[in-house]
């Protein structure tokens, strides 16, 4: 989530960040023009931070939908930073949220949206070849650093909306290959 900048660890969660490029303070110019556009009016405003978000409808060029076509091709998957962490979340579990959020009558504003966890991307990779006959075999093999990145705080997203995700990286990764129509499963 670019608005948090080069924070580290769990998320604050709260609605005062300090992104460090630009679309991360776009991002954040934008959550405070429709703060007071909606306060004005009376609206209530539902801020989501998205963390990585993957699934049906991704860009192709994305990880996931990537390294599912380089598969499907029969190659070994070509990844620039195996060893980089992030805080995946299946598309369809942020929609879900989405809908919560629309039909709840609490007030709330800043809510992040992701697993609320740390994934190596490697893992991602190991789970979209697992049951493949494909090895993974990282180019410019790094050691692998700790486990460093951010991931979602969900306190808000659990306490307002009674959301957490449910959908694990195995089953996303499974739902996205039969959407890209790499598997009749």
């Amino acid at each position: 989530c670019s608005e948090y900048g080069a924070a580290l660890g769990l998320s604050s969660g709260s609605a005062e960040v300090t992104p460090d490029d630009h679309l991360g303070r776009a991002k954040v110019s934008i959550h405070q023009m429709l703060r007071t556009d909606c306060a004005e009016v009376q609206v209530g405003l539902t801020w989501f931070r998205l963390f990585y978000v993957y699934g049906p409808g991704q860009r192709l060029e994305s990880l996931v939908p990537s390294v599912l076509h380089q598969l499907a091709s029969g190659n070994s998957p070509v990844v620039e930073q195996p060893d980089a962490a992030r805080d995946f979340v299946f598309v369809s579990d942020v929609a879900e949220a989405f809908e919560r959020a629309i039909h709840s009558t609490r007030a709330h504003d800043v809510i992040d949206l992701g697993f609320g966890q740390l994934q190596l991307v490697r893992e991602v990779v190991d789970a979209a070849i697992s049951g493949t006959d494909v090895t993974f075999r990282p180019t410019g093999e790094c050691p692998q650093p700790p486990l460093e990145g951010l991931w979602a705080n969900l306190d808000a997203a659990r306490d307002l909306l009674g959301w957490r995700p449910t959908t694990s990286l195995v089953e996303g990764i499974r739902l996205t290959r039969v959407d890209l129509g790499l598997s009749s499963k």
